[in-house]
């Protein structure tokens, strides 16, 4: 008997109202972040960082330092802020 295979999307971040959004956005410091940690941050996968930047999604900067890839903590902030529903 064949069996169906389902995708899993994503889970979706809990709505938050905007004063602890902001607080949230706040704590982002103005460095820069490994994959990992913006990953973490965005509460997703690192390969979906990695599937954007293949196909140059340009919603969240990032920048090659050697081998190493690199988000800046303001443009961390933005991508959130844009993506805020009211």
């Amino acid at each position: 008997m064949p069996t169906e295979t389902k995708k899993h999307s994503p889970p979706t971040p809990k709505p938050q109202n905007s004063s602890s959004s902001q607080q949230f956005i706040s704590l982002i410091e103005e460095r820069n972040y490994s994959q990992k940690e913006t990953a973490s941050i965005l509460c997703m996968s690192e390969k979906s960082l990695e599937k954007w930047r293949f196909e140059h999604n340009t919603d969240l900067p990032w920048i090659k330092i050697g081998r190493s890839v690199r988000y800046f903590g303001p443009d961390i902030a933005a991508f959130i802020e844009r993506r805020r529903i009211s």
